[in-house]
């Protein structure tokens, strides 16, 4: 191979994007947890220092453990999403019963400029309600100290449905994530079967559109 074409085969590689850590796939919470700070790889981005806790239980429910939660990661485009589900949140709580989770996760580095959650509901039970309110900081990871927060809140409880979310924001290249799942039953019941956490989705009328047929997709993938 001539030296100039050596050169320039050396110099493209060099210009490619190195994978911070291994790709993401499809596993447990616990397995994502324990990747610590190195994480993997999601399109451009690097999802790491992924955390969980802390959770409550109340009435006799049962806490899903990180082991059974599994973590669902999606690209298609630039719309990055990563899904959520467990058969502890699909059996949901009855009677008194209540928990609450907290998952944490850090989108570092890239583009970022909106946060959308989509819920895919069960069957709750009126007065029972599922919420997970999804809050970011913009430009860092937690705490977030004097950077700016986005949010989304999506719900159901039976009677009236919120299932899709989206904020946009000027385009920061890191975000930290707190999503907060309550399962509240109020004497009746609460549950969901997965929810879906997005990123840069396209602006504005086909946004939520986009955002809820990219959920579909990745609720068919992973079933």
């Amino acid at each position: 191979m001539p030296l100039m074409h050596r050169v320039l085969v050396v110099a493209s590689l060099l210009a490619l994007p190195l994978a911070a850590g291994p790709l993401c796939v499809t596993d447990t919470l616990a397995s994502y947890i324990a990747l610590g700070s190195s994480g993997c790889s999601l399109g451009v981005y690097t999802l790491k220092d992924f955390a969980f806790g802390p959770n409550t239980a109340g009435g006799g429910a049962t806490l899903a453990l990180n082991s059974s939660i599994t973590v669902t990661p999606m690209t298609i485009g630039g719309v990055n999403a990563l899904g959520f589900s467990s058969p502890v949140w699909s059996a949901g709580v009855t009677s008194s019963q209540f928990t609450t989770y907290q998952i944490a996760y850090f989108w570092d580095p890239g583009p970022i400029r909106s946060l959308a959650d989509v819920l895919f509901a069960q069957s709750p039970v009126f007065p029972g309600k599922v919420q997970i309110n999804s809050t970011a900081c913009l430009g860092s990871n937690f705490p977030c100290g004097i950077n700016p927060t986005a949010s989304v809140q999506v719900s159901d409880d039976g009677v009236t449905l919120a299932l899709r979310d989206i904020q946009y924001f000027s385009t920061v290249s890191l975000m930290g994530v707190i999503d907060t799942i309550d399962l509240h039953a109020n004497g009746a019941s609460a549950d969901f079967q997965s929810y879906g956490s997005f990123i840069n989705i396209p602006e504005p009328a086909l946004a939520l559109p986009i955002c809820f047929a990219l959920a579909v997709f990745w609720r068919w993938r992973r079933l």
